[in-house]
């Protein structure tokens, strides 16, 4: 059984990431702010590091950080990868290659934050840690 409390952090950080990228796509915020993306990425990539604890706990697994790093990671290169298909990436601030670089960095960190956060909850609920 997952942990309610991860549960309440993905929550959490799914609404917020929604709501930031409902309001960037309303007002352009993605193109008057050069930092607004990372914001998102950096939420985003946390929360798929909660979500990732949360299915590893669900099937009786460890929470694994580097797993949680890993799946936040390849989420981000996929979301990368949609965008380039759709072509969906309009920057005035850096170049196309330099922004994915970036996108995926902040993705990364996001679930390195998300996968301290994930450990921070489980220890505290007694789940197991790796």
């Amino acid at each position: 059984m997952a942990s309610t409390r991860l549960l309440w952090a993905q929550l959490f950080t799914a609404l917020l990431v929604a709501i930031l990228h409902i309001a960037a796509l309303q007002w352009d915020l993605y193109f008057y702010y050069y930092w607004f993306d990372m914001v998102t990425h950096t939420i985003g990539g946390i929360f798929i590091a909660l979500a990732a604890a949360s299915v590893a706990v669900h099937f009786g697994m460890r929470i694994s950080v580097p797993f949680c790093i890993f799946i936040a990671l390849i989420i981000g290169l996929g979301w990368e990868v949609f965008e380039y298909v759709f072509h969906i990436p309009q920057t005035n601030w850096i170049s196309y290659p330099l922004d994915t670089a970036k996108d995926i960095v902040m993705d990364t960190f996001g679930g390195t934050i998300g996968a301290c956060i994930a450990r921070y909850i489980a220890s505290h609920d007694r789940i197991i840690v790796q």
